[in-house]
């Protein structure tokens, strides 16, 4: 009886640690700014001096053409695309759902 009380004691115990380690990781994780994403500088810079609605464009660090409008984002003008953001580089729409590589 004896064996079984510590086994159980001791079971109940590395489930405690592992709950308590979670729950330590959750609260050390960084916290996601307040907003999310904001527009980058580009984006900014092509819509100063123009008005909301104004279709332009412009040039990533990457060298991507980005064609959309000028839209009102937290107090500031940027462009944003008609359809969203772009996927990323070498990932086509069907790779990123299925979550598979192109062979």
């Amino acid at each position: 009886m004896n064996k079984f009380v510590i086994r159980i004691m001791l079971i109940l115990f590395l489930l405690t640690g592992g709950i308590l380690a979670t729950q330590a990781e959750e609260i050390n994780k960084p916290q996601k700014p307040e907003g999310g994403m904001k527009p980058p500088p580009e984006a900014i810079t092509a819509c100063e001096g123009k008005s909301k609605g104004t279709a332009v464009q412009f040039t990533t660090p990457r060298g991507d053409t980005l064609k959309g409008i000028c839209k009102q984002f937290e107090g500031i003008l940027a462009d944003m695309p008609e359809r969203g953001a772009p996927p990323p580089r070498g990932n086509k729409p069907d790779e990123a759902k299925s979550g598979r590589q192109a062979d």
